[in-house]
């Protein structure tokens, strides 16, 4: 399944930036497996050793831009494995792309922290 970055450069070509938001090691907040109605719980990542953004932690230390429009480093042109998460954690695993096909840029956030819920009306 090609992603989003890469549908939305068909559509809308240089009127489009895709920009691809990646984090290093961190938390984040999802629910857990198949669990719809359960409120999102704290889940705790490392950068991994096979992944996009294991490389991408190694490259350069700390929070970092890259235009991949300006001319990628050539491995950035190649079949790269990004971790896959999404509202509700089935289990972690990883996807295919090409960053410089599939995206224009990335943003690299080298540790993340967790989301807070908002309070809710009546809460």
């Amino acid at each position: 399944m090609p992603a989003l970055g890469s549908r939305l450069r068909e559509r809308y070509g240089d009127a489009c930036y895709a920009l691809a938001l990646l984090f290093g090691k961190g938390s984040f907040l999802a629910r857990r497996g198949d669990d719809l109605q359960g409120p999102p719980v704290r889940h705790r990542v490392g950068t991994g050793i096979r992944s996009i953004e294991a490389r991408l932690a190694d490259a350069v230390r700390g929070d970092y831009y890259a235009d991949l429009r300006a001319g990628p480093e050539p491995w950035l042109d190649s079949p790269q494995a990004q971790r896959g998460f999404g509202a509700n954690v089935h289990r972690f695993h990883t996807a295919p792309l090409v960053p410089a096909r599939d995206y224009d840029g990335f943003a690299f956030v080298a540790r993340s922290s967790c989301s807070h819920l908002l309070a809710g009306p009546g809460d």
